[in-house]
């Protein structure tokens, strides 16, 4: 009778290493699916931040059109300590935020509002972010954003803002120009400033051929008597509208520096420097 078939093994001692050493990662991966990762302990000194946002993201979408746009963010002080709000810092300064009570008792709420004034903006999509810098006993930083898309048809001021610098003793012109796309125009009944070295009023109306669109130019002057260092301020344009009765353009004019002058003294004696 003849004797079994035996299969003897031609795999050398390195290439059985190499096999088991590629095998591994497989045994591995499949040992930790099974008994999943170890739970992590909370590092011994960490805090949760203090304030708890009702929303960290409003999103309006698309809004209707209206002069201004307002988005809400109300917190509550979650910790055991008082909490006080140090800053607030827009991506924006057209935001404007502002919040009137900045230290919050344990479980007390608060709220603050960003508002977009939609003739200062284009259409489209926009976001906008706020960082919220407060303290309770160590700082902490917390970011919200606002999202929202302006209809087409719509009034818009150009530029949006106003920055001059006056070092010139004459009288200087520029000119802000309000543009209706709408069916239903507006009439500008007058224009405001908040600086007094600072006036406009409305010039003639143009048609856009292209758009169809409806401009209205403002001519803004700035005269030369302009104290020195910056000015920040708003002009205010009024009309006849429902929905854009008051459209805000911010206004900085930053003026010549203060002069100084040294008055000599006798030779004993320091000089002295007056600043006028």
């Amino acid at each position: 009778m003849d004797a079994p078939d035996r299969t003897t093994s031609h795999w050398t001692p390195r290439q059985r290493i190499i096999f088991l050493a590629a095998l591994a990662p497989v045994l591995g991966s499949l040992v930790f699916g099974i008994l999943g990762p170890r739970p992590q302990n909370v590092r011994a000194g960490t805090k949760r931040p203090g304030l708890a946002f009702d929303e960290y993201v409003v999103d309006l979408r698309e809004v209707e059109p209206a002069a201004r746009v307002p988005a809400r963010f109300g917190f509550t002080n979650r910790s055991s300590e008082t909490v006080t709000v140090k800053q607030l810092k827009p991506s924006c300064g057209c935001l404007n935020p502002h919040i009137v009570k900045k230290s919050f008792a344990p479980g007390e709420s608060g709220e603050f509002y960003l508002q977009v004034w939609t003739a200062n903006e284009t259409p489209g999509p926009h976001e906008y972010t706020c960082r919220v810098l407060y303290e309770d006993s160590q700082p902490h930083e917390a970011l919200l954003t606002f999202r929202l898309i302006l209809p087409e048809d719509q009034v818009t001021v150009r530029p949006r803002a106003l920055a001059v610098y006056q070092l010139s003793p004459k009288t200087t012109t520029y000119t802000i120009t309000v543009t209706d796309f709408r069916a239903q125009r507006l009439n500008i009944l007058g224009v405001t400033s908040s600086l007094e070295f600072v006036y406009a009023e409305p010039a003639e109306l143009i048609m856009d051929r292209e758009t169809g669109a409806i401009q209205h130019p403002i001519t803004v002057a700035v005269s030369g008597d302009v104290p020195p260092g910056p000015h920040n301020g708003t002009l205010e344009i009024l009309t006849d509208d429902d929905v854009h009765s008051r459209i805000v353009v911010p206004l900085r004019v930053i003026g010549p520096k203060a002069k100084t002058e040294t008055l000599a003294k006798p030779d004993d004696a320091r000089s002295e420097t007056r600043t006028r």
